[in-house]
């Protein structure tokens, strides 16, 4: 707020003593002006981890320790869940049992069509001697028959052998791959974080029965916070995003100010509460907590308003006032205040633009009492910057 002091030589009147000898308070007023200030959007949510997963169960069985709680920080990769895996064991012995079985069936089969294809080698080149004799005439009819019957023999052998090392590579590869399953499985009753956070909810005791789908743990990411709040349509065309806003948290201590960026703007409002929701990142995750209350402050557009210094507004127990100064006489009249900014303090009822208040009442001074102007501010608008927010 631009302030020029008046004194008492630019228009001022003498103090003139009371009959009982008391003077009247010197005062110093100022009047009661509007000035063109940006309004200040504000809208309310909790804050988040900017990452936040509920690890569920993969697997059927009993819980049987839970060695987090909320509020731990767990490193990628830690336990937070055992789920009794027994059975998970027994299958993955079984599976193992399965493989050697299998590897010992390819081999035999691997043996049976080597010996198959060792046996049709030998019966092919029998039947060519058999065959080239009988073309001399120095091997009978009869030999050649027997010769090709013991040919077709083998090469059916061969067929056979061959047809059992593809049924024992089958095998060996259902082994394989039930191996695989059961391990996995027995893994999956180890229950991890899937990145580094904070628990910051536990839904299984020991005891209980996990089941597939079921909600184990809550892990929320705490390298990065967000708040997301809902603005009427009306405000929501204000919020763009990597807009900077400020983000007022309700910390142990008081308030704490902090900086966030608009990282997104939904697209549609809803139906039902015709608001859209605008996430805000911070900047810094210090001190933060994921469930912490959070007010997020946004620039909106400019618009008229009462100022006064905030000098002028008194404070006593649950009652805000100002003086205002009627002739000679202070009167102290209650108000209602919105926020302060560099320009002052809002005053949004209570007040009339003209009206003339003290600027710094001293404690002695009481409804009723007699004052004497002795210097005067001239309030003037003070520079407002607007942001291009058509």
């Amino acid at each position: 707020m631009v302030v020029a002091v008046v004194t008492a030589a630019c228009g001022t009147v003498p103090a003139v003593p009371h009959a009982d000898g008391s003077a009247p308070v010197a005062v110093t007023v100022a009047p009661v002006v509007r000035v063109s200030r940006p309004a200040v959007i504000e809208a309310g949510g909790t804050l988040h981890g900017q990452r936040a997963v509920v690890v569920a169960s993969r697997v059927m069985g009993p819980v049987v320790a839970v060695p987090v709680m909320a509020g731990d920080r767990v490193r990628a990769g830690q336990v937070l869940v055992q789920i009794d895996d027994a059975a998970a064991a027994a299958d993955v012995r079984s599976a193992a049992a399965a493989r050697v079985a299998a590897d010992r069936q390819y081999a035999r089969a691997q043996a049976e069509a080597s010996a198959a294809a060792s046996a049709a080698t030998l019966a092919r080149a029998t039947h060519a001697r058999i065959a080239a004799l009988a073309a001399r005439r120095s091997a009978t009819a009869q030999e050649l028959d027997a010769a090709l019957a013991a040919l077709d023999a083998a090469e059916a052998q061969v067929a056979a052998a061959d047809a059992g090392v593809a049924a024992a590579d089958a095998a060996r590869t259902r082994a394989v791959a039930g191996g695989d399953g059961a391990r996995a499985v027995a893994a999956w009753a180890r229950v991890t974080a899937p990145f580094a956070g904070l628990v910051t909810e536990t839904f299984v005791e020991p005891g209980a029965m996990a089941a597939p789908g079921s909600a184990l743990v809550r892990v929320e990411d705490t390298a990065a916070f967000e708040v997301d709040v809902r603005l009427d349509e009306s405000r929501a065309h204000w919020a763009r995003p990597g807009d900077t806003v400020t983000v007022l948290v309700d910390a142990a201590g008081g308030i704490d100010e902090r900086q966030g960026r608009i990282t997104e703007v939904g697209r549609a409002a809803g139906v039902d509460t015709r608001a859209v929701t605008v996430t805000v990142t911070l900047e810094t995750a210090d001190g933060l907590r994921s469930g912490m209350f959070a007010r997020v402050r946004l620039p909106g557009p400019a618009r008229e308003a009462i100022v006064v210094p905030p000098s002028a507004v008194v404070r006593r127990g649950q009652l805000t006032s100002v003086f205002v100064v009627e002739g000679t006489t202070a009167r102290m009249r209650l108000v209602r205040v919105a926020a302060a900014d560099a320009t002052g303090i809002e005053i949004v009822a209570g007040l009339a633009e003209g009206e003339q208040i003290v600027v710094s009442p001293a404690a002695t001074l009481r409804d009723g009492g007699d004052v004497h102007v002795s210097a005067q501010e001239a309030t003037g608008e003070a520079p407002i910057v607007r942001g291009d927010r058509s």
